[in-house]
């Protein structure tokens, strides 16, 4: 699967006017660029929402500081694909995850229990480790790697014309397919079901391939609360 990021804005507007017989646009001003505008960004958002796909993935450290038990997770984080590790001289661990009720059911809310972590919570961008990051602890394990899902990107706006949609450009045809089914839909166009089932057949191809190119994972650790919350 190719990692190319997807065509410009304008570029695919254009695309999805000429192949449904308007004029093309140098600047998305006209009502019909905007529409279009509007079916590509609700097509990415499809494409995005449809899979755990693996250009959504991103491998992260958390710099840790003693005594601070809670920490900023990057504005783009969904959620989590592998849990925080610790690593180097005290050899590979994975923290274990714990959902809201159960961190306070077993008594972790206490900040000022200071060693090694061994637990932790997430809840909106925010994680919290238990123990406490000490001081020794930090000494021979300095940060946490992990690996995370991004969320769905904003929307593109009409001046964003150079921007993409974070998009690998293998989605091209399913993203056009889409816009030009919910074009279609909108101008009461009786081929937009025809679109529409172009656009599943479209990520249906895609979908095999991931599954085709997916690695099994080789170590998930036991009981780990997978994150579900959005």
């Amino acid at each position: 699967m190719s990692y190319l990021a997807s065509r410009q804005v304008i570029d695919l507007v254009n695309r999805v006017l000429r192949e449904s017989g308007h004029p093309e646009v140098s600047a998305i001003t006209s009502n019909i660029a905007k529409i279009v505008l509007d079916c590509l960004n609700d097509g990415a958002a499809a494409i995005w929402n449809s899979n755990r796909w693996t250009f959504q993935l991103q491998n992260a450290s958390l710099t840790l500081v003693a005594s601070q038990p809670t920490y900023a997770l990057p504005a783009g984080f969904d959620r989590l694909a592998q849990p925080f590790r610790i690593t180097g001289s005290l050899g590979y661990r994975a923290l274990k995850e714990w959902t809201s009720e159960d961190w306070w059911a077993q008594g972790m809310g206490d900040t000022t229990q200071i060693g090694t972590p061994e637990n932790f919570k997430i809840e909106q961008l925010t994680a919290t480790f238990y123990h406490t990051p000490s001081s020794d602890f930090i000494a021979l394990c300095p940060m946490f790697d992990y690996q995370y899902f991004k969320g769905s990107p904003a929307r593109r706006a009409t001046t964003d014309t150079a921007s993409s949609w974070d998009l690998p450009l293998d989605f091209e045809e399913a993203h056009v397919k889409y816009a030009m089914a919910r074009l279609k839909q909108f101008l009461d166009d009786p081929d937009s079901p025809m679109d529409l089932r172009g656009y599943e057949q479209a990520l249906d191809q895609q979908i095999k391939k991931w599954r085709q190119n997916r690695k099994p994972m080789r170590f998930r650790p036991e009981d780990w609360v997978i994150s579900s919350w959005g």
